[in-house]
């Protein structure tokens, strides 16, 4: 997989989709730097499939806690967020949305792309 993953755009939604093995800090490395590339291109709207990405125990509460701080700083203040991952890798609590907010990052988590990305266009 490339350092920076492919952005497609589904109408007005950014759309990066990541997968494969890895580490945990491979996977917060590789997330952070498709939300960075999204705020160069000045995108608004960014759906995050992570669903076929694996390798790893589910996240700790500090490690959730690191990675919602890093890819908030990554997206600025400038976007939202949607997220789709492994069910199995989903905290029920949605810790990390409450930390996102803290860091001024608009954000959610779900369990299809049909959701998010309906969730990305309803009107704030």
């Amino acid at each position: 997989m490339s350092a920076v993953p492919r952005l497609e755009m589904l109408g007005d939604v950014a759309v990066m989709r990541v997968g494969g093995h890895m580490s945990v800090e491979s996977a917060i490395r590789l997330i952070k730097s498709g939300i960075a590339a999204a705020r160069a291109q000045r995108e608004t709207k960014l759906f995050i499939d992570a669903s076929q990405l694996g390798g790893f125990d589910p996240p700790t509460v500090a490690t959730r806690s690191y990675l919602t701080r890093e890819w908030a700083e990554a997206a600025g203040g400038t976007m939202r967020i949607a997220y789709v991952g492994r069910v199995e890798l989903h905290d029920p609590q949605k810790f990390e949305i409450t930390v996102a907010a803290s860091y001024g990052l608009v954000a959610a988590i779900f369990l299809t792309e049909a959701e998010a990305i309906a969730w990305l266009r309803e009107e704030l």
